[in-house]
């Protein structure tokens, strides 16, 4: 057998004749490698910019939670729609986990015979035993055993604005979901709160109507403090209504100099079309007033005419009745002539 070539085969045209590539061949070489494999500016953009929404998708990730890292309970005394609950659906979801009436729940409960104010100073409480809250009616809360609800830290929540669609706008009347996501604002769980407020559409309009409130609550120190900013929110609010209703009493408008040159000119060729109108509702009153005064000539002139015609005939009637009245006397005396002439005839016979 004959002995290989070095260079394990035919050389390349362009390499040398032992297979090797020259300095010249490697420098064209490199020169189309780096055209066709080598990034352009745009992929290089690219690149930044994927590597870049992947970091901030990664942030927004770790924002997010998926269940709270301490437990949630509730109490269910069966006074709500089992589809409208909001206890109920946190149940489904797996986020809350039921309770029974006389078992006790070591955490922060939410009821109203507590005695304190739920705080930041509650944090320690909630993380290691959780939080509670009690799914019972409005309506009905004489009807709720509080008693038997055993509750390690009983709490009450400050004054908050419902978002829930049974009392939209009323204060206190809070639903499960937002009485636990309040909690959990203030207490500084903010993650877990939107998660729980996520499963509802309302959800996120519960944090932006409270989002003052929630914050000064979560910057005090502990139960008195929230009740202190509580107060000093309600007198606020009461301030700005006084104030609004004062507003009301005054003009709600201010012009200009320009506008108040118009509005004077406006008066003014108002005033003149008034003048005129009255002048002719004037005029057109005197040609009334003449217009009845001929008339009423007319008509007394008519009625005189008529009431002498009137007395020519009353005269020629009152003649003609004398003239009958002596004809039928003059008759009345030939016939009594006769009779007495008839008589004196009788007698001579």
């Amino acid at each position: 057998m004959g002995k290989p070539r070095r260079g394990g085969g035919k050389s390349s045209s362009t390499g040398s004749k032992h297979g090797r590539k020259t300095a010249h061949d490697a420098k064209h070489d490199l020169a189309g490698r780096s055209d066709s494999t080598a990034p352009s500016d745009e992929a290089a953009k690219l690149t930044l910019t994927d590597s870049s929404s992947d970091g901030s998708s990664s942030d927004s990730e770790a924002d997010r939670v998926d269940v709270a890292p301490f437990p949630v309970a509730m109490w269910d005394l069966g006074h709500c729609n089992p589809k409208a609950c909001s206890g109920r659906r946190l149940v489904r979801h797996s986020l809350v986990r039921l309770l029974r009436v006389g078992q006790r729940f070591g955490g922060v409960v939410l009821t109203p015979v507590g005695k304190k104010c739920v705080s930041p100073a509650d944090r320690t409480a909630v993380a290691d035993f959780g939080v509670a809250v009690v799914d019972c009616s409005w309506a009905r809360l004489a009807e709720v055993p509080f008693g038997r609800l055993r509750a390690g830290h009983p709490r009450l929540l400050p004054f908050l604005v419902a978002a829930n669609p049974v009392n939209y706008g009323r204060p206190c009347k809070l639903s499960c979901v937002e009485a636990l996501a309040a909690t959990m604002f203030i207490t500084g769980f903010e993650r877990e709160a939107r998660l729980y407020l996520s499963k509802f559409k309302w959800g996120r309009q519960f944090e932006a109507l409270n989002d003052e409130l929630l914050r000064a609550y979560a910057a005090c120190a502990d139960g008195a403090a929230v009740v202190a900013a509580q107060q000093a929110y309600l007198a606020k609010a009461q301030e700005e209504k006084a104030a609004a209703a004062a507003e009301d009493d005054l003009p709600r408008y201010t012009s200009s100099e320009g506008e108040d040159e118009e509005e004077e000119e406006a008066a003014e060729r108002g005033e003149e079309e008034e003048a005129a109108e009255r002048v002719e509702e004037e005029a057109a009153c005197e040609r009334r007033e003449s217009g009845v005064t001929a008339e009423m000539q007319v008509v007394n002139g008519a009625e005189a005419e008529a009431g002498a015609g009137a007395g020519v005939g009353q005269v020629s009637r009152d003649a003609s009745k004398d003239t009958a009245d002596v004809g039928q006397g003059s008759a009345m005396a030939e016939r009594t002539t006769d009779d007495r002439d008839a008589t004196d005839a009788s007698a001579a016979r």
